[in-house]
């Protein structure tokens, strides 16, 4: 590779790394894909391969390594098309290109695990993913230890020259310079290892080899993680014990939520072609984006509804009415949806505004109200399956924010057409799909899933651009230039739409969990038996010193507390 070609890749990578922060833009994502796209095309992995080969010494994952830039290009390039959700055979090429000519990175090794991961069909297919964590931890640790021997040579020679009475011109040349290792590319390898050993610690745990990832998880530092209940779920003897109904405060679900009609209308609205998502340009890393709308009282009929989905989200509060009375107090509803393949989970969370503010303001319902700011919740939250087969379940706990962690949790298995509904100011998530996906065929292998959040008041945020966010306005009258997805949702015009509620609703009972967290080492399989030691693993005002923000506090510490997604 010529100067000139390296220095042609070298920012087109730069410009790729860029989109990562900005990846609600279609037109930088298209264009970095056109610019790295043009370069590659022009290099020949092949022979950059045989080069490589015969020079051993090309191993350092530096700026200035053409193997190093190459393989980099194709490790964006699949970045990109995760961003844009394209997932399969040709995303996992860019990546087995790139550690066929650089096989020294961490970063390629954990995307390549990863890709190979959200496409797994047989558990053999997970050996693959095993090794690929695996290479991915092996690499990042050898730049660890190079990096530190490095520095202890540094110390060393400060230390030396300190004892000096004065400085000679005479220095001992060290032939072999690594200070490479100091440059911030290592800095990347080295935290993509750190990420591959706890998706491989996730997998061990998923696989039923809890023991080989015990002491993974001790070097790693932590003192809780998430139970092998919660982990390695299984509904195959979902005991229900003694528990009743109203046993359980914090969730419910039900089955056979929506009418036929209603259901199809979500599953067209978000299939897996929809334009819905190519509009948002929604993938894995694209921001958090929602859409709110005024609510009707319970009793009151919509006259004239402005949309469909108006007159959905009016079907289901009063459906989650018979589930949690609370709701009535509702003024406005906030709507999202995801499509996530087998592998992905969603981070233990509180659904919330206002995170790290504080002070007050003037109520949007009631201009003379004062409120205070700081995190608030919804009353409460609901999810409703569009899929099944495919990813894991939701659960819930009874933890809040600021609480020690939770000790008793509850999950529901995703089930077309399954609604379940919770208390919004509890910490809820979802658990990754262990193993591979029961049924490929369902929506091509994604667990598709629409949330509503009920509130007694939410700030909505327009924007000027029409570009997504948190709490936008439903796009009623946006021009069609700028999006075409709100034409599926104009107002249907049946009266009977979506339908009447039922008296008599398919009650689901939430498999309880023994233990939502276990401990780790000596009191290993223990939950924190001290609430001093269950806090100590809580955020609190005191680890904003150590860069933390606002809006982490009251999360569990994931540096002490593992979840494993």
């Amino acid at each position: 590779m010529s100067p000139l070609q390296l220095n042609s890749l070298h920012q087109k990578c730069t410009t790729a790394e860029t989109v990562f922060h900005a990846p609600q833009h279609p037109s930088a994502i298209l264009n970095a894909t056109k610019h790295l796209s043009a370069t590659l095309t022009s290099l020949s992995a092949a022979n950059l391969t045989a080069t490589r080969k015969c020079n051993e010494s090309t191993s350092e994952p530096i700026l200035d390594n053409p193997f190093y830039m190459f393989a980099m290009a194709h490790l964006h390039m699949g970045r990109i098309m995760c961003l844009r959700s394209l997932f399969g055979d040709a995303l996992l090429k860019h990546f087995e290109i790139g550690v066929q000519v650089f096989p020294y990175s961490a970063r390629l090794f954990y995307a390549l695990g990863n890709a190979r991961k959200s496409v797994s069909k047989t558990i053999a297919d997970l050996d693959q993913v095993e090794h690929a964590f695996k290479q991915a931890v092996r690499i990042s640790k050898d730049l660890a230890l190079k990096r530190d021997s490095f520095n202890e040579k540094l110390d060393k020679l400060k230390r030396d020259l300190e004892e000096k009475d004065e400085n000679e011109d005479e220095s001992d040349d060290d032939e072999d310079d690594d200070s490479w290792v100091l440059e911030a590319s290592v800095d990347d390898e080295i935290n993509a290892g750190r990420d591959a050993e706890n998706a491989l610690i996730l997998l061990l745990i998923q696989l039923g080899r809890s023991n080989e990832a015990a002491p993974l998880l001790e070097s790693g530092g932590y003192k809780y993680r998430l139970s092998d209940a919660v982990l390695a779920y299984s509904f195959t003897e979902n005991s229900k014990g003694p528990w009743r109904l109203h046993d359980i405060p914090f969730v419910k679900a039900i089955d056979s939520a929506l009418p036929d009609l209603a259901l199809r209308y979500l599953q067209n609205a978000f299939a897996r072609d929809s334009v819905f998502w190519k509009e948002h340009y929604y993938g894995p890393d694209t921001p958090y984006f929602s859409y709110s709308h005024a609510l009707p009282t319970p009793t009151e009929k919509e006259a004239h509804p402005r949309s469909s989905m108006d007159q959905l989200i009016h079907y289901v509060h009063k459906l989650v009415l018979k589930l949690l009375p609370q709701v009535s107090e509702a003024k406005s509803a906030e709507w999202w949806v995801h499509s996530r393949v087998h592998s992905a989970g969603h981070q233990l969370h509180f659904d919330s505004a206002h995170e790290g503010k504080s002070g007050t303001t003037t109520s949007g319902d009631n201009k003379s109200k004062k409120r205070r700011l700081g995190p608030v919740h919804p009353i409460a939250s609901c999810v409703i399956y569009l899929s099944e087969g495919c990813g894991g379940p939701t659960m819930v706990t009874n933890q809040r924010l600021g609480d020690p962690l939770a000790d008793r949790g509850w999950m529901v298995e995703s089930r077309v057409n399954r609604l379940v509904v919770f208390d919004g100011s509890v910490l809820h998530g979802v658990i990754p799909g262990k193993g591979v996906c029961g049924d490929v065929g369902s929506d091509e292998g994604r667990r598709t899933s629409f949330m509503i959040a009920f509130w007694d008041h939410v700030d909505i945020k327009p924007s000027s651009d029409n570009t997504p966010g948190s709490g936008r306005p439903f796009p009623y009258n946006v021009s069609k230039d700028i999006y075409t997805w709100p034409q599926q949702h104009q107002p249907n015009t049946n009266e009977k739409w979506p339908g009447t509620v039922p008296d008599n609703l398919h009650h689901v009972i939430p498999a309880p969990l023994e233990g939502v967290w276990e401990a780790i080492g000596e009191a290993g399989g223990a939950t924190p038996e001290k609430e001093s030691d269950a806090i100590q693993a809580i955020l609190t005002e005191g680890d904003l010193e150590l860069g933390y923000s606002k809006s982490r506090l009251g999360l569990p510490n994931y540096n002490l507390v593992f979840q494993g997604f």
